[in-house]
């Protein structure tokens, strides 16, 4: 796909930030988080390996870093120490609220006849300083919005490949360079690329997010907690383009769709759509990757029908992956699902059609089969 900017594309993702904001940092609400077990949970979630394998506890502050981003939590802990996030970790996987003890060299967790001493590091543990949350940068959100983007961002960089969301004015957009998703939702002033390691630790609910392109970096906050990211740096590809306003469509019940879809990739992941019949219906028809013809086999298929809620324009069939698709649409809400393509069905359009804010997906390079 191009890119969204008139210079050419450039595939390879940084993660180096730019100079720290100077803004008057926002103050960070109370801490909302239930109890001490809760707080240090979310410590070592924040926490990397190797150098990152660290946890540092202040009075009334905590934080970790896995080399992306920070996690910094107020909360009145109580005592101060360095701490292998990995440890402890597994140590909160045996206890809920622990009672703590601290001596000059171990920090101890009791609870209900438990009891694990965890030693403190005395290695260095300075975690990355990428400013603070600034309020005329931070705008209302969810952290659902990103995170539903999730199944399509790739895990890798390079290849026109962006492993993060692009968060913009119109909202927050995902692509593996095969499926193009968009959330329509407040997007921030000025776009960046938000990277995955940021939105996988964003929380389900309600957040304050925000960034600064210029410095390069991403906010968001959730009660007591600050997560703070570098944006990954690079040309976004063009993405408003890519959605369209299909010729034939057709709407079908959303829970009806997701299971038909589950049955056929037992057999494989991708499958042909195919809408036909009077009164019409969606089938969906998948087959082995095994060419067993020479032996006087077909080999494995799989079919699902769907009832169709609402048609507009000629049958139509198309081949997509519909295990891709199946992920991107699992987190879904609604009644129904809308498919649409145009006359060269390169390329179909679905989205929920009762889904707030509003979600659609493109699949691109598909294969169509023209009018039926």
């Amino acid at each position: 796909m191009p890119t969204e900017e008139a210079e050419a594309p450039n595939d390879e993702v940084s993660e180096t930030p730019a100079a720290t904001p100077t803004d008057t940092p926002i103050d960070i609400p109370v801490e909302q988080i239930e109890h001490l077990g809760d707080a240090l949970k979310r410590l070592t979630q924040g926490a990397g390996k190797e150098n990152w394998d660290t946890v540092l506890i202040e009075e009334g502050r905590g934080s970790s870093c896995n080399g992306v981003v920070t996690t910094e939590i107020t909360y009145p802990f109580g005592f101060e120490a360095k701490l292998a996030a990995s440890v402890l970790k597994s140590t909160l996987t045996h206890i809920q609220i622990p009672k703590i003890s601290v001596t000059e060299a171990r920090v101890t967790l009791t609870e209900s006849g438990k009891k694990f001493q965890l030693s403190k590091l005395v290695r260095d543990a300075e975690l990355p300083t990428w400013g603070k949350p600034v309020s005329d940068q931070m705008l209302m959100a969810h952290g659902s919005w990103m995170s539903r983007l999730l199944p399509i961002l790739p895990n890798q960089v390079g290849n026109m490949r962006f492993p993060g969301v692009w968060a913009c004015p119109k909202g927050y957009v995902g692509t593996d360079s095969t499926i193009l998703a968009w959330i329509e939702a407040p997007g921030p002033s000025a776009p960046g690329i938000v990277p995955r390691q940021f939105v996988e630790r964003l929380p389900s609910g309600p957040i304050q997010f925000g960034l600064d392109a210029a410095a390069g970096v991403a906010w968001a906050h959730e009660g007591g907690t600050v997560w703070t990211g570098l944006l990954l740096q690079g040309n976004y590809p063009a993405w408003q383009s890519a959605f369209f306003e299909p010729d034939r469509h057709v709407t079908v019940e959303r829970t009806e769709l997701l299971s038909a879809f589950r049955a056929v990739t037992s057999v494989n992941r991708t499958a042909t759509l195919v809408i036909e019949g009077d009164p019409p219906q969606l089938r969906c028809v998948s087959a082995d990757s095994i060419d067993l013809r020479a032996r006087g086999t077909k080999g494995s298929t799989a079919e699902a029908t769907v009832p169709i809620m609402e048609h507009y324009g000629e049958a139509f069939q198309v081949r997509v992956d519909v295990h891709r698709l199946l992920l991107a649409l699992e987190k879904t809400t609604g009644r129904g699902i809308f498919i649409g393509t145009e006359a060269r069905m390169d390329r179909i359009l679905v989205r929920p059609i009762e889904m707030q804010p509003a979600y659609r997906l493109v699949l691109m390079g598909i294969v169509g089969y023209g009018a039926i």
